[in-house]
């Protein structure tokens, strides 16, 4: 991990923000709050499109009135299988799914967390009518914005292994 050298009295904010700039495809911790910074670039893989599949079937069995379901109980309960093991939460980066909105503490209503939908756009890229980027760039689980403007359709993204090696390194 890089960590800031210099006397902290005689740098600026501009000065601090450029340093951390030039680092955080590696990793760094910031100069001026001391968090971990890291930019990382997540390829649309195979997993993640095999968890688009799966939640678009589920979807489509549950019809839920509004959409949402919870993701994991629902899965083990009708298909048998662990959401846990599924990176279907990052599918969110690409406009495929989109996580249920928390419920504010003292709103009443059962809690929010685990409920998912597919979105339109994300019905129709695994239907095969639409494609992603096939990279993006994230930090703080927001996308900065697209790293490789390729564009990859279920089909290709489905032979795409996740590469461990690759998301620490800092991309394809």
């Amino acid at each position: 991990m890089s960590t800031f050298v210099g006397d902290p009295n005689k740098f600026t904010l501009e000065d601090a923000k450029k340093w951390l700039r030039a680092r955080a495809k590696d990793g760094a911790e910031c100069p001026c709050c001391t968090r971990y910074v890291k930019i990382y670039y997540r390829k649309f893989n195979a997993g993640m499109a095999y968890a688009a599949i799966l939640i678009y079937r589920a979807d489509r069995e549950l019809n839920p009135k509004d959409g949402w379901f919870h993701v994991n109980n629902e899965l083990a309960k009708t298909m048998g299988i662990r959401a846990h093991d599924l990176e279907y939460s990052k599918l969110r980066f690409w406009g495929v799914l989109e996580e249920k909105p928390k419920k504010r503490k003292g709103a009443g209503g059962p809690p929010s967390k685990g409920y998912w939908r597919i979105t339109p756009f994300g019905r129709r890229f695994v239907e095969g009518l639409e494609t992603v980027e096939r990279v993006q760039r994230v930090f703080d689980n927001r996308v900065l914005q697209s790293a490789v403007k390729e564009q990859v359709n279920i089909r290709q993204a489905l032979k795409d292994k996740f590469d461990y090696d690759e998301l620490m390194r800092g991309g394809p």
